[in-house]
Formats: C-alpha cells, structure tokens, sequence
C-alpha cells in the first residue's frame, strides 16, 4: 500500500537541508573555490544530510523515497537561482553541484532499500 507523501514537512526538510548547504559551503568558501576536492566533498555532505533528513519523514515505497529527493532538487535548484546565483553566476557550471543533486535525489532511496534488507 502506497502512501502519500507529507508535502509540508518536506518541503520544510529540503529548505532546512538548503540553508545548511549554503551555511557549511560559506563556511569553506576560501578553499572551496580553489580545490575541486572540496566541490566534490560538499556534494557527498549533500547526499548524506539528504539521507539522514529522510530519516524525519515516513517514506513508503521508492516512489516517496524518490518524490521526496525530488522535492529536494527542485528547492535546492529554485533557491540556488534565487540566492546562490546573485553571489556566483557560475554555479550551475560546475558539474560537482550537479552531482550534488544526483545524490541527493537517490539518497533517500538508500533508506528505503535498508528498510526492505531487513
């Protein structure tokens, strides 16, 4: 039985997730833009807050776990252009925010593929 999604809540999470990114990547500025390592670890931390964020919300099935990650993209994405832009228009050049948010779309299917281990 598939259930619905708690939209609010997630919503609410990926803004949550969204301000912690831009806080921990402003934190590590002077050498995130130097060092692509740093890109690439920042978009890990992405996909990991992502997953234990899931963790707060019921998700039932790969189709919530994968809504859900979806919400996540298209939040980050908008506030990104919002915000993130106005600071550096090269963001969605580099292609290590991208996987950012490839990772942070599948992390919350990850949860749910623990759960069906078990």
């Amino acid at each position: 039985m598939d259930r619905d999604l708690d939209y609010k809540k997630t919503v609410v999470l990926a803004v949550l997730w969204w301000l912690i990114m831009f806080g921990a990547v402003s934190l590590v500025l002077p050498w995130y833009s130097q060092f692509a390592w740093m890109k690439v670890s920042a978009a890990v931390f992405a996909g990991v807050l992502a997953l234990v964020l899931s963790s707060y919300i019921p998700l039932y099935g790969y189709s919530n776990a994968l809504l859900f990650g979806m919400i996540f993209v298209v939040v980050g994405i908008a506030l990104d252009a919002l915000v993130t832009y106005r600071f550096n228009s090269e963001i969605f050049t580099y292609w290590q925010m991208w996987l950012g948010y490839a990772l942070v779309l599948v992390a919350p299917l990850l949860r749910i593929m623990k759960a069906y281990a078990r």
